[in-house]
């Protein structure tokens, strides 16, 4: 690397087109002061898993978002939930056939969330989807809907949120 007053610049040789490794750096102030601290943002937070997606899936903008080429597919996150504790997260959606769910780790990526006992999937008609058949009717969302997912791994709980308003579990 090259540090410039603008940033950096990355070498034009010696790097593979695709080696799976990601650069992440911030400069803000003195180490630890509160700009700054020195970490490896490694699991650090989750964002969807570049190594785990379906066929004809795409990730861009940091790997937060999703794109898929037609057929059904599955995208995995780059951690798994945690065995105890209450987890939270959202999905800002666009596009047409999507789903927000959960699944387990070995549950196909070639096919959409809820189609195997492996996981569940909140459609956008609003069905939730568990071993390929609809098990419950929530409301429907569309684009620029925020979809929110709540997993208590104390008690295996899963409940789904459209727009900060609780939809069911």
């Amino acid at each position: 690397l090259t540090f410039t007053n603008e940033g950096f610049t990355v070498p034009a040789t010696g790097w593979a087109a695709d080696t799976g490794r990601y650069i992440f750096m911030a400069f803000a102030g003195e180490p630890n002061s509160g700009d700054m601290f020195l970490d490896s943002p490694l699991k650090r937070y989750a964002t969807l898993d570049y190594h785990n997606k379906g066929t004809g899936v795409s990730l861009s903008n940091g790997n937060l978002q999703y794109n898929q080429g037609g057929d059904q597919a599955n995208v995995l996150a780059t951690q798994s939930i945690p065995t105890s504790g209450k987890w939270y997260w959202e999905v800002l959606q666009y596009g047409t056939e999507n789903s927000v769910g959960v699944s387990t780790a070995n549950g196909s990526l070639e096919t959409y969330v809820g189609n195997t006992s492996a996981g569940w999937g909140y459609y956008k008609n609003g069905s939730v989807y568990y071993n390929g058949g609809g098990i419950l009717s929530l409301s429907g969302y569309g684009d620029g809907d925020y979809v929110g997912v709540s997993f208590d791994s104390d008690i295996n709980r899963l409940s789904f949120f459209l727009n900060g308003v609780y939809q069911g579990k």
